[in-house]
């Protein structure tokens, strides 16, 4: 595999873990009801910066922090501007992984670092994805088109059963 596609796959692994690992359902609610005015948001985007610079490898690389945290801060910040749904949420998503592709191509366009061997970084992304961020997803789109009640019953059981369904199969 290529520069391009390594970064990028250990910057959407960032994302990943950032996103729907490190971030807690307080941290997210502050950030939509706040926006840009969050503390969370901030110490989030500082996070999700400083995971992408640390999953490169490269001491060199160190401008992707500061650029990976102008990114994520002002898209997180834009989406508190609009009524949360599924369709916002894979509109964000879109446009982080669009972002994420952008900071890969000027990491790889400098070819600044050596690549080690992507493997097990592509297969703890994919094991990483079937985990929160599918359940995440899910959840919304249930939420969309069936409404809260269709959740009412045990909080979260639904969600750890899937997320362990996923990850057998």
């Amino acid at each position: 595999m290529d520069e391009f596609v390594i970064t990028a796959i250990r910057l959407a692994l960032a994302h990943v873990i950032g996103d729907f690992y490190l971030q807690t359902a307080k941290m997210a609610e502050d950030k939509a009801n706040r926006g840009f005015r969050s503390l969370h948001l901030l110490w989030h985007s500082v996070v999700l910066g400083l995971l992408s610079w640390i999953l490169l490898f490269s001491w060199s690389l160190w401008w992707v922090f500061p650029l990976v945290f102008v990114l994520h801060y002002c898209i997180d910040g834009l989406k508190a501007m609009f009524k949360d749904s599924a369709l916002l949420f894979f509109i964000d998503q879109v446009v982080h992984l669009l972002s994420l592709l952008l900071v890969a191509f000027l990491v790889a366009e400098r070819n600044e670092y050596t690549v080690l061997a992507v493997r097990p970084e592509l297969y703890l992304l994919g094991f990483l994805v079937v985990g929160r961020p599918a359940a995440f997803a899910v959840r919304k789109v249930v939420l969309g088109v069936f409404g809260s009640e269709s959740l009412a019953g045990t909080p979260n059981a639904g969600f750890t059963i899937g997320i362990i369904e996923r990850c057998l199969i």
